[in-house]
């Protein structure tokens, strides 16, 4: 047998090809990080010395591989990357980490993933602030959210309800009633 060794990185059961390779966490809202844990193998005939892992901005590293950890053949360690989820943006760039593979080293492949906005939800009942309305009928009884209701027969279309909601950042709203 070959008397080297040889590093495989796994995502999962997936094979991370050194160099090219790449691995997309996804999408989250801020302050919802997302995890992955990453498996190193040793598949060579020697043992296979790991340093620790670094990582781009908006990742960091949950459990880090120790200096100098020594993987025996047939072997295999773990480590944990995070995205942060600190800010809100797109995330991306080298995942790496020394080892003494011949033609693997550093192991390094690219980490990306996305931070969005977590959504808006805005409620607006008609008993609040913001809520008007013209040629409309208005009753109060139970049964009914917050014990009232306002409602209009059909009609010319001359009734008009309106909700104006205040503070909302410019962008898409999804509204239901």
């Amino acid at each position: 047998g070959d008397l080297a060794p040889e590093i495989v990185v796994l995502d999962g059961s997936s094979n991370i090809v050194d160099g090219s390779g790449s691995v997309n966490f996804g999408t989250t809202t801020a302050t919802s990080p997302l995890q992955r844990t990453f498996t190193v193998q040793n598949q060579g005939g020697a043992n296979l010395t790991l340093q620790p892992v670094s990582v781009p901005a908006g990742f960091s590293v949950v459990t880090n591989i120790a200096a100098n950890t020594v993987v025996a053949p047939g072997g295999q360690v773990t480590f944990v990357v995070r995205l942060d989820a600190a800010a809100n943006g797109s995330f991306s760039g080298q995942l790496s980490f020394v080892n003494d593979d011949a033609d693997e080293n550093p192991f390094n492949f690219t980490i990306s993933g996305t931070v969005a906005a977590a959504p808006v939800i805005a409620i607006m009942d008609n008993g609040d602030a913001g809520f008007t309305s013209s040629g409309m009928d208005y009753y109060v009884g139970a049964g009914y959210f917050q014990n009232d209701v306002h409602y209009q027969a059909g009609g010319s279309g001359s009734a008009v309800a309106t909700w104006t909601f205040t503070g909302l950042t410019p962008g898409m709203y999804r509204v239901s009633s």
